[in-house]
C-alpha cells in the first residue's frame, strides 16, 4: 500500500502541533489499507464477456477514487455499502495500484 506495509502515512502536522515545537509532519492511519499495511491480492473469479472481475476489491458509486479494498466496508464518501456493491474489474484494479506505486504481479 500507499504506506509501504506500516498502516501509517506522514502527512503535514496540524498548526497547533507545529506551534508547540512538536514537528512538522505527523501520522494517520493509511486511507488505501485503513491501517492494517497489506492489500488483498487481486484474484480474477468471473467474466462478463471480455470483462474480467476480481475477489478481494468493490466498486462504490463514485465518480472517482471509486476502487477499494475489501477491508472498506464502506466508502467514507459517498457512503455505499460493500456487500451491495459489485466486484472490481481487474484491468481497472491492476491500473489503479500501478498508479499508486504499488507492485501488481
Amino acid at each position: 500500500p500507499v504506506c509501504k506495509g506500516s498502516g501509517a502515512v506522514s502527512v503535514p502536522a496540524p498548526e497547533f502541533v507545529k506551534e508547540e515545537g512538536w514537528g512538522e509532519q505527523t501520522k494517520t492511519r493509511c486511507d488505501l489499507c485503513w491501517g492494517t499495511g497489506i492489500l488483498p491480492e487481486p484474484q480474477a473469479f468471473g467474466s462478463e464477456g471480455e470483462v474480467q472481475f476480481v475477489l478481494g476489491w468493490w466498486d462504490c458509486k463514485c465518480e472517482q477514487d471509486y476502487i477499494h479494498p475489501e477491508n472498506h466496508d464502506h466508502c467514507t464518501i459517498c457512503g455505499a455499502i460493500q456487500e451491495d456493491q459489485p466486484a472490481s474489474r481487474a484491468d481497472e484494479v491492476r491500473r489503479y495500484l500501478i498508479s499508486l506505486g504499488v507492485e501488481v504481479a
